[in-house]
Order: structure tokens, then sequence, then C-alpha cells
């Protein structure tokens, strides 16, 4: 009996399987396969070992038959009734043939249905007497007699594990029409159905049980991440795509890329405005003192090419956030080594200069080659080669934005073209031996002995710059995310703010908060203020002067004279 299933019965009984449950010494039940279930029965009755072999079921208080007995008894007469007769109408013989099949193995449903209609079934214990044929008692047909069924939902009790018969309507011969008296039955009556699986739900795929009928009853197997359920067979999605959470369709990744709210970006923002508010800054303060000993000590020249490169930077520092396409990843590779070569290349050519003019020995002639229009040749040849190698990158590998997805469609990244080419390797390595020059230089340059000595700022600023540098690039080639690029832009507004700070911080606070040292006599070496000093003292120490003179007195006469150097 299954629960919350639905039973039809007759009255009736089978006294000689009542006696035989009831009277049946245990040691007279047959042994075998049998036995082990009379053996639980028994232990159920009495207790397990508290009984003898001449101990019987009606001996325990707990010995009873239920009333519904014999409706299974007859069921199972009816069914073995009805499949004996099924195979011998469409064999000729007691084994089962494929006429008799459906094509998969199974006994045809059709046919079993139609003999089990028109079996007769006689209120006697006797299987013999269940009999397929034109008889009085079938399912679909009563001879002279009026005949019912009751309907029972075999109910379970709730939490304590039983159940019980409840009776629900019937079945008349006479009207032969079914009548459920109980409405709250109905209703759920209404939503049984006959299955052997459910559905399965979305996003899953059926999978036959060997054991029973295909296509009748199956397991369900959901499809993985990144498949969807389509005509019961689990399809991956293409490349660049997901399934949409129930394996029921595909849908595109959402491209990853660097965006203006994330927090590298916030950061690079913040610093990018402080650098452009610091240049602009910078750039009126000397342009109101444009003709003032310090500024225009400073190579005016190569510091507007300074400035220059500082905007360019910031501007690239920007698009670095922005979402990749054609036109940005052209101006990443340009904007990227222009302006930082054309930074280094100012420094490069002020710091060589600086070298050249305090290294000359005493007495020699001034170095050739270190005029404002020298100095502007050399920044510019310097940062048309970073050009060239750009041009040629973008001709020999045109720049454009890739998509790149991680394994098993985790995401989906939008990127330049970049990490992996020559000319990407070729215009980082450029760039970094003018670094490593100017760092040189700069070293070389550190104790001329100047009053302002803006060599020592340019060594600061260079070592914050490579050492910068050389722990960015290799971050950016090992990492395989989104944010990459912003390791790229990140490094290009520090390398930016590090020659703002120590190039023009210092210059900006002589000329506003101690415009004293903005003379030329301060800004001269001190070697040669000091030699103008002790010139100075040695004009004031070497004149001296001597005289005599005298009178005679009552000589009437006198007379003096004297001389000086």
């Amino acid at each position: 009996k299954a629960d919350d299933s639905v039973l039809g019965e007759i009255r009736e009984t089978f006294p000689d399987f009542e006696q035989h449950l009831c009277c049946t010494p245990y040691q007279d039940f047959p042994n075998g396969t049998r036995q082990t279930w009379y053996k639980s029965y028994f232990d159920y009755l009495f207790g397990v070992g508290n009984y003898s072999g001449s101990t019987t079921a009606k001996q325990s208080r707990k010995f009873n038959i239920d009333a519904n007995v014999p409706f299974v008894i007859r069921a199972v007469q009816i069914g073995l009734q009805a499949v004996n007769r099924t195979i011998l109408n469409k064999c000729n013989r007691s084994s089962l043939c494929p006429n008799a099949t459906s094509g998969n193995g199974a006994l045809m449903g059709a046919a079993l249905t139609e003999v089990l209609m028109h079996t007769d079934f006689k209120n006697t214990f006797d299987p013999r007497t269940v009999q397929y044929g034109n008889d009085s008692r079938t399912f679909l047909h009563t001879t002279g007699e009026k005949f019912r069924y009751t309907i029972h939902f075999y109910r379970s009790d709730g939490g304590g594990g039983g159940a019980s018969f409840v009776k629900v309507g019937d079945w008349k011969s006479t009207g032969k029409k079914l009548n459920l008296t109980d409405t709250a039955f109905m209703a759920r009556f209404k939503r049984l159905k006959s299955y052997c699986a459910n559905a399965c739900a979305l996003g899953s795929v059926r999978r036959n049980t060997p054991q029973f009928r295909p296509g009748c009853c199956w397991s369900c197997d959901p499809c993985k991440q990144h498949h969807i359920a389509s005509n019961n067979t689990c399809t991956k999605c293409m490349a660049y795509q997901t399934d949409n959470g129930k394996r029921t369709d595909c849908m595109d990744l959402e491209h990853q890329y660097l965006k203006w709210g994330d927090a590298l970006s916030v950061v690079m923002i913040v610093m990018t405005a402080v650098a452009v508010i610091i240049t602009t800054f910078t750039i009126a303060i000397f342009y109101k003192n444009w003709e003032t000993p310090l500024v225009r000590a400073s190579s005016r020249e190569l510091t507007i090419c300074l400035f220059v490169g500082f905007y360019v930077g910031c501007g690239v520092a920007i698009v670095f956030i922005t979402k990749p396409t054609f036109v940005t990843c052209i101006l990443r590779r340009f904007g990227l080594g222009f302006s930082l070569t054309l930074c280094l290349s100012a420094l490069l050519v002020k710091t060589n200069r600086i070298s050249r003019v305090f290294s000359r020995e005493p007495g020699h002639s001034r170095p050739a080659y270190v005029g404002q229009w020298w100095q502007i040749a050399f920044t510019c040849g310097l940062t048309l080669i970073q050009v060239l190698i750009c041009i040629v990158w973008l001709v020999v590998q045109p720049a454009a934005a890739i998509v790149f997805v991680t394994t098993e469609n985790v995401n989906v990244q939008l990127k330049c073209k970049e990490g992996n080419s020559a000319g990407f390797f070729v215009s980082l390595l450029y760039i970094l031996v003018l670094m490593v020059v100017n760092t040189i230089y700069g070293f070389r340059t550190r104790k001329i002995p100047e009053n302002f000595n803006e060599a020592r700022y340019i060594s600061f600023s260079m070592y914050t710059i490579c050492t910068v540098w050389v722990g960015s690039i290799p971050a950016y080639f090992a990492a395989n995310v989104a944010f990459e690029s912003g390791l790229l832009g990140l490094p290009l507004v520090i390398s930016i703010l590090s020659m703002v700070g120590f190039l023009f911080v210092p210059k900006l606070y002589v000329i506003l908060f101690d415009p004293a040292r903005n003379t030329r006599h301060n800004l001269r070496p001190e070697s040669t203020q000091n030699k103008s000093r002790s010139r100075g003292r040695s004009s004031n120490n070497t004149g001296t002067g001597t005289g005599t003179g005298g009178s005679t007195p009552g000589s009437g006469s006198g007379g003096g004279g004297g001389t000086a150097t």
C-alpha cells in the first residue's frame, strides 16, 4: 500500500487466508525466502526471540487482519491473470513474444488493459476462479445484480508514521458513475497525476533510468555552468557568452575594463587633477616672473617642453581609464611614449649641459652645443626617435581593441592589443634607457657647487621614476585582469607628479616666499662668488700713503711734500 494512494473495494473475505495466517504455528511456515517475512512478522507481534515454534499469531494482542488485505490479494490475482491472458492471446504460448511488446521490450499497455477490463473475478480465494470471459462479474459488466465499489483514500496520519483509509466516494454499476463525496479530496484529486518521474526543472535534461521503461521514467541532470538545456541536451554557450542563471538561454558576458567608478580610476583622476593644477599654477607664476634670474636660469625653452610633456601625460593617463577603442588604443600607444620621452629628453639635455659646463678644466673655453637652440634641437631629436618607434609599431601592428576570454568563460576582458608586441617592448626599452642615463647624469652632477643646484632635484626625480617603473612594468605583464591598463597609467601620473614636485615646487617657494634669493648674485656658483669677494678684499687692502712736512720757526720759510702708492 502506498502513501496517498486510492483503493477501490468490493465486500469480500478470504477465510482460508485468515485461518492460515492466524492459526499456523511458526514452525509450520515454509522455509526459504518467505521465512524471512514470517520471522519479521512474529518479531513485530511478540518481540525478537519471545516466541517458540508452536506459537501462533493470534496469541498476540497485536494480531489483526486489515479489512483491506483481501483487496490486495484480489488485485494481485487479477493482474497476474490479465498478464497471462495477454501473452496467450498475442503469442499463443506462455512466454513473451514480440507481438505482445511495444518495441522496447515492455508488455503492450493497450492489450493488457483490454484483457484486464474483461477479467471475471468471483468471491473466492481459489486463483483458478479468476477467469477471462463473459462471466457475471467484471470491472465493466455485471449480470443480474447490482454492483459497486467503495473508494478509499490511504492517507498518512501526520508525523506519527501511521496511516489509515478514508472513504472519499463510491462507484455503482447502475449509473456507472464515479461519485466523490469528500469535497476536500475532490479538490486534491484534480491535481493528482499518474507518472513515474516529475518533469525536469529548467536547465536540466532527462537521463533515462535503465531499469525502467524509456520515456516513462527518468532522472534529471542539471547542466553545468556556461551550458544550457536544449532539446534534452546540455549545450555549451559560445565564446564571450554564459548562461542566464536558469540554464535556459545564453547571454553575452559583460566586457570588463577599467571604468570611471573603479577605485584605481578614482585614484588616478585625483592624482591627475593635482598634477594639472600644480602645472597650471607653475606656468602662471613663471609667466609673471619670466624675466627674473631664477626663471631665466631654469632654461626656459626646456621648461616649456616639460610643461607640454606634463599636459600630454595627464591627458594620456585619463585615456587609460576610458573604454578601449581603436582611437583610444592609438592614443595610449603614442601618448605614453611621447609624453615620457619629451620630459626625459628635456631633463637629459639639461643635466648633460650642466655636467659638461662644470666638468671642464679651468681656462678652457665654453663647451660647444650648449646654447638654447641646441638644447631644443637635442630634445626634439631624442623625442623624434620615440615618435618613429610608435609610427613603425602602428604600421606593423595596427592598434585594436580585443576581447580576451578567460578559461571557462569566467569573464570577458576588453583591452588594447599591445602587451605581447615587439613594438611595445622597444618603446618601453627606449624610455628606460632615458631614465637610466638621466639617473647617471643626475648622480654625477649632484655635488656641483651652486646655491640653487637644479641637478640635485633632477636626481631625486629620476630615482623616484625609476623605482616606480621598475616595479610597475613586471606587474603589468604578470597581471591578467581588467585593470591592468591602470598599471601603465598610474606610474605615468606618479612620474609627472615627481617631476613637478622636485623640479618646480622649490622654485615656486623661492619666487613666492623668498624673493631675495631670486637675484643674479645668489644664482651664481659659490666658487665664483668666493673669487669675487676675495678680489674685492685685496683691492681695499693694497693702497698705502706717506707724507712729510715741516716748518722751521724763525726761518721765515717752510716747505712740505708727500707720495702715495
